[in-house]
């Protein structure tokens, strides 16, 4: 399923071409497959047709345009995990090259030995990310599934992922927070896996043994994710969002602030999509009605601040 030498694509970005064919060279006798470019806009083209799996860029090309292009690359969504790899001359101090984003760095000329090496163990490391991601992906079609054996709560994940990221973001939290927060949403009904179809599709009310089950949930959604590493951010979420402001939630009986702040905008998005939502036992409450609700449990269920930044999101 994930890649060797033979099968990784390595994208050159170089305008000498005698540096360029010789390192391009060392590659192929490796098994490397070579994608050259000789300028910015064949980099970038190469980028979105070829999808290499490694760069190797001089920061100089063009001027200094190969460092803005490392920069563009590492701060864009879908290639900020790509590999890169700069290669410096004499001039160029590698320290501004790491900061400006790559991973590493061969002094030009490249020495064989030293290029294979370096190049290996990006493409290693470019393996296990996607290896990370593999399971991420799985765990979120598992979650699509919990969704799916219930018609009634089909995209209530991401509703509820929407509208947190949109409460996270008014209370000053960026990028990879908002994403610790967005995974966590997605995945805060996993465990629901756990629990069967009689107690989770029930149509009337859950006995007091039937409810303890369901409580499980938490838990179990929280032992299936623990192991990833790329989700640890997000397993307050998934393990605290049942957890009340005045400490009667479960599963452990946190209470203010001692609940994790993510796990505490979730719990106020997921409490709006499930009031706002059609039910076999309910109608759907109105907006209005939802925000009412939302307001009276300020400070008892929920954060009254975040009830507050919730609040004005949703009225508009």
């Amino acid at each position: 399923m994930f890649k060797n030498n033979l099968r990784f694509r390595v994208l050159l970005v170089d305008d000498n071409p005698h540096e360029s064919r010789l390192a391009e060279l060392y590659l192929r006798r490796e098994g490397f497959e070579v994608i050259p470019a000789y300028s910015v806009k064949d980099a970038y083209r190469s980028l979105l047709t070829e999808k290499p799996d490694i760069i190797l860029v001089d920061p100089c090309v063009e001027g200094m345009e190969g460092l803005n292009f490392i920069k563009k690359v590492k701060a864009h969504r879908y290639y900020r995990f790509l590999p890169v790899i700069a290669l410096i001359g004499g001039e160029e101090n590698p320290v501004d090259v790491i900061r400006r984003g790559a991973d590493d760095f061969l002094k030009k000329p490249v020495d064989r030995l030293e290029l294979i090496a370096r190049v290996s163990a990006r493409g290693r490391l470019r393996n296990i990310l996607d290896e990370l991601e593999y399971v991420e992906n799985a765990l979120y079609t598992l979650a699509r599934l919990v969704e799916i054996r219930d018609s009634y709560t089909e995209e209530h994940t991401e509703r509820v992922a929407s509208i947190a990221v949109r409460i996270g973001r008014e209370l000053g939290k960026t990028g990879e927070e908002l994403g610790a927060i967005r995974k966590g949403a997605l995945l805060h009904d996993i465990g629901k896996i756990g629990v069967p179809d009689s107690i989770l599709l029930k149509r009337g009310s859950l006995s007091e043994k039937e409810y303890e089950i369901m409580k499980r949930h938490t838990v179990i959604g929280y032992e299936v994710c623990k192991g990833l590493r790329t989700l640890k951010e997000s397993l307050h979420i998934i393990l605290y969002h049942h957890e009340r402001w005045d400490g009667r939630g479960y599963p452990e009986g946190l209470f203010e602030k001692k609940i994790p702040l993510p796990a505490r905008i979730v719990s106020v998005a997921d409490a709006f999509d499930a009031m706002t939502s059609e039910r076999p036992y309910r109608r759907a409450l109105t907006r209005n009605e939802a925000l009412s609700i939302l307001e009276e449990g300020a400070g008892s269920q929920w954060d009254p601040e975040i009830v507050r930044i919730a609040v004005d999101i949703l009225k508009n």
